[in-house]
């Protein structure tokens, strides 16, 4: 009975020797925990009619939970990835705490045109002081962008389509080209105009011909270039394409002319 008593006693004083100092050291150092995390706005739908097809910046908010009761030891950081392009955009700290909701959160912008299709992915952690990094969340981000209407070339000219190569001595002689080009998003949303030469006999005269925005008529935007043929120039059939991109990328199909170069 006596040996009994001794081990209670032996075993109620080592319990009580245990305090719950080294429990909240052990919470203290442990790595940052932070949960629900909140998106506005998320996921986007461009629309034709609300927003029309044009350049825009996003502004989002982002925050998170921290688990744990009261502030980290460093706010958590947020990585956002471009998943089409496979680079990172940036990082940065959510650096405004809420002591009352015990939330982490900042804002940050993303730039697009409301025409292209988009994915993000969002990674935010934290780390305590000794560098232990907590759990992260993972977040998707997608931009849906309007269907695509791809631009027009309504017409294009050429003038003289008939040029006769100048004697030698006299002045070059001037061929102009023109295209009408229509957008069904508008025509702010041509972003350029191309003109290009293939002769019968060479193929390919240099690279395609950059086109001037000029007067608008309608839903017709004219674009101008302008040649000059002099005695150097031989004798010569030339096929003529006009093509258009806009500002979402899309590319019209290609219109043909024929110019013909003669004695």
């Amino acid at each position: 009975m006596y040996r009994l008593i001794t081990s209670i006693l032996v075993l109620l004083v080592a319990l009580a020797s245990c305090d719950e100092t080294p429990g909240v050291n052990a919470l203290d150092n442990a790595p940052p925990r932070i949960a629900d995390l909140e998106l506005t706005p998320s996921d986007l739908q461009f629309d034709r009619i609300r927003d029309g097809v044009k350049d825009t910046t996003i502004l989002f908010n982002i925050s998170v939970r921290n688990i744990d009761v009261g502030p980290l030891d460093n706010p958590p950081i947020l990585i956002l990835n471009d998943l089409d392009l496979g680079v990172k955009r940036f990082d940065q700290e959510l650096t405004t705490y809420n002591a009352t909701t015990n939330r982490y959160s900042t804002t940050f912008t993303l730039s697009t045109n409301t025409n292209l299709f988009r994915n993000f992915e969002l990674i935010v952690y934290a780390v305590n002081s000794e560098e232990e990094l907590g759990n992260r969340i993972v977040r998707i981000l997608k931009f849906s962008g309007i269907p695509g209407i791809k631009p027009l070339v309504a017409n294009a000219t050429i003038t003289p389509a008939i040029a006769q190569i100048p004697l030698a001595g006299q002045a070059a002689r001037r061929i102009d080209f023109v295209a009408d080009v229509s957008d069904a998003d508008g025509v702010d949303n041509i972003d350029q105009v191309f003109m290009r030469l293939v002769s019968e006999t060479t193929g390919p005269l240099g690279t395609p011909f950059l086109m001037t925005a000029g007067s608008v008529t309608g839903n017709l935007k004219r674009y101008t270039t302008t040649l000059e043929i002099n005695s150097s120039n031989s004798p010569d059939k030339i096929r003529v394409l006009f093509y258009a991109d806009d500002r979402a990328g899309l590319r019209s199909d290609t219109l043909f002319r024929n110019l013909e170069i003669i004695r």
